[in-house]
């Protein structure tokens, strides 16, 4: 087996890393996307971002970074499944995924994606690309 000659060719889902837990990993092993361990509060969509960039709502460990943002509804569905590792998600949380002036989201409680408008009220847990 030839192994990558990228620096993060050993990482693999669930691995502690850059401020956060692997949720995944290109085949490539080039490109690493991992979510913070708490959450950064809760908003509507729209207040989403500036809780994100406020770095006392991060972990200790994420509070190195700035380049944290919304997961994807795929990356919160990661997330889920990765739930025990993470820790510490309850109820549903904003992605990025946007239409018609509603937002998809992630329930931890039952496991499924909702639509919902962007003026209710969700948690907040970011995720950043490496």
């Amino acid at each position: 087996v030839m192994m990558s000659s990228t620096a993060h060719a050993q990482t693999k889902v669930g691995d502690k890393l850059g401020g956060g837990v692997v949720i995944s990993v290109s085949a490539d092993g080039k490109t690493i996307v991992v979510a913070e361990t708490k959450d950064q509060g809760s908003s509507d969509w729209n207040g989403a971002t500036a809780l994100i960039a406020n770095a006392a709502n991060h972990s200790d460990a994420g509070k190195q970074f700035t380049n944290w943002r919304l997961p994807s509804k795929e990356e919160l569905a990661l997330m889920y499944s990765l739930r025990t590792t993470i820790g510490g998600f309850s109820g549903s949380y904003w992605s990025i995924t946007v239409g018609k002036g509603q937002v998809a989201t992630f329930d931890f409680s039952t496991g499924k994606l909702n639509i919902l408008p962007k003026s209710s009220i969700c948690k907040i847990r970011s995720v950043r690309t490496i």
